[in-house]
């Protein structure tokens, strides 16, 4: 099958973006959403993309009460697994979720975990 070649009215056609609409609707959502949204890192570069958001290096207990103690919708947990093994990588997500899910019972707190790898 041979490449189809677009041309760039095609890109053109599309209508604009309204990203201050986008923006609304995301953040009606998020205020709508009880859950606490954990954002398990691999790799510290992903991080610098992120800002107002907190950004916890360590999972024990007394950092993911701080996490779920804040008023922000979301945290990130810099796990830096890119770097282990599967096995490693599997030991430290398990952690992370046992702790997560302890501090959510607590707190009475749903979360989401989304994977930023």
């Amino acid at each position: 099958m041979k490449g189809v070649k677009l041309s760039i009215d095609k890109f053109n056609s599309y209508r604009e973006i309204d990203e201050t609409y986008v923006d609304e609707q995301l953040h009606k959502e998020i205020e709508l959403n009880k859950k606490k949204i954990v954002v398990l890192d691999d790799d510290p570069t992903g991080v610098q993309t992120v800002h107002d958001v907190f950004v916890y290096t360590h999972w024990d207990k007394e950092s993911i009460l701080d996490a779920f103690s804040n008023k922000d919708p979301l945290f990130y947990i810099m796990t830096n697994t890119r770097g282990m093994t599967r096995e490693e990588t599997t030991a430290v997500q398990n952690e992370i979720a046992d702790i997560v899910d302890e501090v959510s019972k607590e707190k009475n707190i749903p979360y989401l975990f989304v994977s930023r790898s």
